[in-house]
């Protein structure tokens, strides 16, 4: 009886072990069209001393170019907010109790074409503060290259 079943294992062995490994080859054929480059700009909102977390209810924040507004009447600690591939600086305008700020942001695009069958991304590279009227030292650049992983970018101190 062992030689049947040691018989049986080693002849699953030689059908499977070939069969797994044609799988596996084929995953690598195909190209990861994963999208880690994002067109929104993660902005967290902090006390001004920069040591805890500020939730702020914006009457609006809009975006120069743009009709559209964002967080209107909305109490929120962290904002996300769209970078343009078409130009390299963007401007917003926050309303909120009672004050009227403006930001602006500028940055470098990069495109990359990672295989025929994905779809280009347009990275964003080299956030910089171009103008604010938060007030010296309150806008500070965490991360200045914008991914879709979860990172602040930027940091305004309220």
């Amino acid at each position: 009886m062992t030689g049947v079943r040691s018989l049986g294992i080693k002849t699953w062995r030689l059908f499977w072990f070939p069969c797994l490994a044609v799988l596996g080859v084929q995953c690598f054929s195909y190209p990861d069209c994963v999208q880690d480059a994002t067109s929104q700009v993660t902005l967290a909102l902090k006390t001004a001393n920069g040591s805890a977390v500020r939730e702020v209810t914006f009457t609006r924040i809009t975006v120069a170019g743009s009709a559209e507004t964002f967080y209107a009447n909305q109490k929120v600690s962290s904002l996300q907010l769209p970078l343009n591939a078409n130009t390299r600086e963007v401007s917003y305008t926050f309303e909120y109790e009672g004050l009227v700020k403006n930001l602006t942001l500028s940055y470098t695009t990069e495109l990359q074409l990672i295989s025929p069958e994905c779809p280009v991304q347009t990275y964003f590279l080299d956030l910089a503060v171009v103008s604010s009227s938060f007030g010296d030292g309150q806008v500070l650049i965490l991360n200045p290259v914008v991914l879709n992983n979860g990172a602040v970018h930027v940091e305004i101190r309220l």
